[in-house]
């Protein structure tokens, strides 16, 4: 059993991947995350059947993830006043360090990369190697 299209959509938005036609991500007339996201898709589309409970997992945890930032940003209580600071804020640090985890775990098990044009991956610091993207 492949990857739905649900699956696959969840793959691309937790590698910080475009969720458009690939003609709305031009950057000085150059397709900027088409050749990457074509090794994406591609690598999805060609994923074992035994790989799938792993790639699934990581789309699991990387949710859940998720779910407890925002349910965890709904809580979040003052503790002084003066200059601002949240109880609890150390835990909301160690929530992204947990998915910047996962989403390395993700673009392993696909054998992919963290879209490197990513403003969310570069400022949680999931971009891996650095790497230098040259027009084609």
């Amino acid at each position: 059993m492949a990857l739905s299209l649900a699956e696959r959509e969840r793959v691309r938005y937790h590698l910080g991947y475009l969720s458009t036609e690939l003609g709305a991500s031009i950057s000085l007339g150059i397709q900027t995350a088409s050749q990457l996201l074509f090794i994406l898709e591609a690598n999805m589309g060609n994923i074992l059947p035994e790989g799938e409970p792993g790639v699934r997992r990581c789309i699991q945890e990387l949710d859940c993830i998720e779910d407890q930032q925002s349910s965890f940003r709904r809580s979040l209580e003052v503790k002084s006043t003066g200059d601002v600071h949240f109880r609890g804020s150390d835990a909301f640090d160690e929530l992204d360090i947990q998915y910047s985890r996962w989403v390395q775990r993700l673009a392993d098990t696909l054998g992919s990369v963290v879209n490197p044009f990513s403003l969310q991956h570069q400022s949680l610091g999931t971009m891996g190697p650095s790497m230098v993207i040259e027009p084609g």
